[in-house]
């Protein structure tokens, strides 16, 4: 008596999930079918291209899905630099005058009339101990000199004064 209840149990069970899961496979096949409608020349727009445009706008409200679409990037696309002369004091993209190719410059530093400027402020203000050396340890107070890696060109120098 307790097997035949458990197992009527057990069948009637098995039955439910069976209707539940027909009834996802036909949702699902009539959501791929409005797919395959709505498809124009391989991409998914929201509604048919085909139909008038008056019939588009009541297409789109009979849609009870929304469309979603990606993120936008996060970082904005890096600025490419047409003079030469408005080049930054870090490394930047630019069209090579000499060579014509689309390159990202190479950086370095020299020791500039800034250094020398703010080592001999610091002697003044009495830092003599070694302080008045830092100027020509950081790239703040250096001069910036910008070349093409292609064909090793010099391009332009920053000066900080």
């Amino acid at each position: 008596m307790i097997t035949d209840t458990t197992e009527n149990a057990e069948l009637e069970a098995i039955q439910r999930e069976l209707e539940s899961l027909s009834l996802q496979k036909k949702d699902l096949l009539d959501k791929q079918e409005r797919l395959n409608l709505t498809q124009h020349n391989g991409v998914p727009s929201l509604y048919n291209h085909d139909s008038p445009p008056d019939t588009m706008k009541n297409k789109q409200h009979q849609d009870s899905e929304p469309c979603y679409m990606g993120a936008p990037p996060a970082v904005p696309a890096p600025k490419v630099f047409t003079d030469v002369q408005e080049l930054p004091s870090y490394s930047a993209k630019i069209r090579c005058p000499h060579c014509h190719a689309f390159v990202t410059t190479e950086v370095s530093y020299s020791v500039g009339p800034v250094s020398w400027l703010v080592c001999t402020m610091s002697i003044l203000l009495g830092c003599v101990a070694g302080c008045c050396l830092i100027p020509f340890c950081m790239k703040n107070f250096k001069d910036v000199h910008h070349k093409c890696p292609n064909c090793r060109s010099h391009l332009h120098t920053v000066k900080k004064l």
